[in-house]
This record gives C-alpha cells, structure tokens and sequence, in this order.
C-alpha cells in the first residue's frame, strides 16, 4: 500500500485529479473563514475544524485521541467546542454527531491527559466496564488526599495508569493520607502498576476493576 503523505480539502468545483501522494476530500460546501488560518502562506484548518474533519474519515476512538490531545495542549476547550458546533453550518455537517458524543462524555467524566491514559481508557470501555471518572480528586474531611487518573467514587476503586515509577513518591505518600478513607488500593497504592498490575497485563487490569467493583457491590 502507499504511504498517504498529506491530506488536502477542496470544494467540489475544483479539479479532481488525483495523486498517490495526497489523499483528496471534497467539500459538499465551502469551509467558513472563520475555521481557516494561515501557515507559512499555506491555508489549513483551525484545531476545531480538523477536529470535526476527523470525525468523518477517522474511526471514533482516533477522534477520541486527537480531541484529548488538543484539550491537553490547550488548542481547544470544551465551552469554546460546544458554542461552535451550535452554528447551523457545523450541526449539519456529518462529524458533528460524533464530535459532539465525545464532547458530552468529556463535561460528564473529564479528559485523559496521556496516551497511556487513552489507552486504558479504551480498554475499560472496550471490556463493558462502567463509565468512569477521570482526574478524580479524593478528599477527607477537606484534606486533599489523592488525584486519581481513574475513579469509581461509589465504589472507592481508583486506578493509577502510568507507570509505578512515575508515580512512586506520589502514590506511597497518598496510600498512606489514605489509609482511612475507605479507597481500594493495591499493593501500597492506589490500585496501578507496581507489583504486577499494569497494562501491559491488561486482562489483569480488567480482572482487578472487575473483582474490585463486585466485592463493593
């Protein structure tokens, strides 16, 4: 298969040659100069823009991945996305039910904030796990105690998805703030990667949240 180098959009009146070099998308209706900026004296699409242009040719956790990352780097925010897709030009357009899906789940449960964090996440999804939490902050009695990547609150079962050594000296000194909270933990803390759990095991990741959430249950 070749390699596509770049992707290129343009109105249905231009000329439709092609190139195994660059992939074509033809627009039902001109892109609103308010979406165009300007690089190097080449016109490309605003962060929103691409983003709503992913969610027509890109599978959904892609856009799901994309959109995090653009959040993360601040290209975008979520007010600022929920506003534009209310114009008439972008509701109609065919990414927009899917954008606007993963909008709605991120102002209900946050926003990953690593890759590693997008792939555990859909992982859980994948497995039929409950929807969970994202950069949920444990408290006691006012004291911060925890920021947990994922969180089942209801449960008490959080889970750590970056590697033990990142999280060494911040999650030995949680685990024991936290002693008496009530949170599950693993392996001195919050349950992650340690001692055997992590992602590259994740059938183990899943049999732990599953066992976990059963036994609160």
């Amino acid at each position: 298969m070749g390699h596509v180098g770049m992707e290129v959009t343009v109105p249905r009146s231009r000329n439709r040659s092609r190139s195994a070099e660059i992939k074509i998308h033809w627009l039902q209706e001109p892109i609103p100069e308010e979406d165009i900026t300007t690089i190097d004296g080449i016109p490309v699409t605003k962060p929103a823009r691409t983003l709503l242009d992913l969610a027509t040719v890109e599978p959904e956790a892609v856009v799901e991945r994309c959109l995090d990352d653009a959040l993360r780097r601040r290209l975008v925010s979520l007010s600022f996305l929920e506003r534009w897709l209310e114009d008439p030009r972008r509701r109609r357009h065919r990414g927009a039910p899917v954008l606007r899906r993963l909008l709605e789940a991120r102002s209900a449960v946050g926003v990953t904030e690593s890759p590693l964090e997008a792939r555990v996440l859909t992982l859980m999804r994948d497995a039929g796990l409950p929807i969970t939490m994202l950069q949920y902050v444990v408290h006691d009695e006012g004291r911060f105690v925890a920021r947990l990547d994922f969180a089942y609150p209801e449960a008490r079962v959080g889970i750590e998805a970056e590697g033990f050594r990142y999280h060494d000296g911040r999650a030995s000194f949680d685990a024991e703030r936290a002693a008496g909270t009530g949170w599950r933990r693993w392996g001195g803390a919050f349950c992650g990667s340690p001692r055997g759990i992590s992602i590259e095991d994740p059938q183990g990741v899943l049999a732990w949240v599953r066992r976990s959430l059963e036994s609160r249950h």
